[in-house]
């Protein structure tokens, strides 16, 4: 691009220590160049190793609304409220939680990008009672009448959940910690006490260095045609499976450490009548001390065993 090499346009700082000379970047440079850093880094590291980086606008460039827990409102779900009102596809807020025990159940409902700040589990959310950590639901950016006063909204398929320890306080809901029926929410870097389930033909979420563990049914359940992808994450002292796979879901399963889980590594169910659906994509995974198989291909449906009778029974009773 083309930039200016005015001083008001530039940033200067010293190229290394006792360097004897010094660089100028013009900031219409510096400004493309923040975009594509991610914002931890940014807080934790080029923030604070120069001043100039620090007043380079990053926040003010890459997001239409920032908001801080606790500062700003006591509550995670409070927060992705705040950043409501939004117009079109393009806005994209950014939600900071500083560490603590958050006792709610997080529901996804915004464009935005939430960050635990502070070390890994550091920053947890407790489900109460009947209700999973995280919820994902939303129906998707849509146009609406003029009459309403509104052009657009969106619902928060595209966000990104990013370093939080996730768990439910009732037992009998670690199995649903996280739930997912739509969209494309990334999660990364998030320790989840509990199972995972993801549903849904328009459902793609990503993980990616996850830790997934503790389940009393499945680790991961991926169903009714979803398209999850799950890439360098932990799963692992699950009492079912350690990912299920049902419901013609053609998910990409790489690269993943799946260990001591009391079934198979990775269960898939796959119909006779199904075997036009493109297979998933599971490869590079390493397997340890499964109860089972690594991988086993079943021509049946999934059985989550924490809908049984005698699963209730027994967990009631510990």
């Amino acid at each position: 691009p083309t930039t200016s090499t005015s001083t008001s346009t530039s940033t200067t700082w010293a190229s290394g220590s006792g360097a004897g000379f010094e660089k100028q970047l013009p900031g219409e440079v510096l400004r493309r160049v923040c975009q594509w850093v991610h914002p931890l880094d940014y807080l934790l590291a080029w923030r604070i190793v120069c001043r100039e980086f620090g007043q380079c606008g990053y926040m003010e460039e890459n997001y239409d609304k920032i908001v801080r827990v606790p500062d700003d409102t006591p509550s995670l779900n409070s927060a992705v409220n705040m950043l409501a009102g939004a117009i079109g596809e393009t806005y994209r807020g950014l939600v900071l939680v500083r560490p603590g025990v958050y006792s709610e159940s997080v529901r996804v409902t915004q464009q935005c990008h939430m960050l635990g700040l502070g070390p890994r589990g550091s920053v947890v959310i407790e489900a109460p009672g009947w209700e999973s950590a995280l919820v994902s639901a939303g129906l998707g950016s849509r146009i609406v009448p003029s009459e309403l006063k509104w052009r657009a909204f969106n619902t928060g398929e595209d966000a990104c959940v990013e370093n939080f320890r996730l768990r439910c306080r009732n037992e009998l809901m670690r199995g649903r910690c996280v739930y997912i029926v739509n969209g494309q929410l990334k999660l990364t870097s998030c320790d989840v006490e509990g199972g995972v389930i993801v549903s849904g033909s328009r459902t793609a979420p990503r993980f990616q260095d996850c830790r997934i563990s503790g389940s009393k049914g499945n680790g991961v359940h991926l169903t009714d045609h979803c398209k999850a992808s799950m890439v360098g994450n932990v799963v692992e002292k699950h009492r079912g499976h350690g990912i299920c796979i049902d419901r013609c879901s053609t998910p990409k399963v790489v690269q993943n450490r799946i260990e001591q889980n009391g079934d198979c590594g990775i269960q898939l169910f796959r119909l006779p009548e199904a075997a036009h659906i493109v297979s998933p994509d599971i490869r590079d995974n390493l397997f340890a001390e499964n109860g089972k198989s690594e991988v086993d291909v079943a021509p049946s449906l999934a059985f989550r065993r924490e809908d049984s009778e005698e699963f209730l029974a027994a967990a009631v009773q510990e």
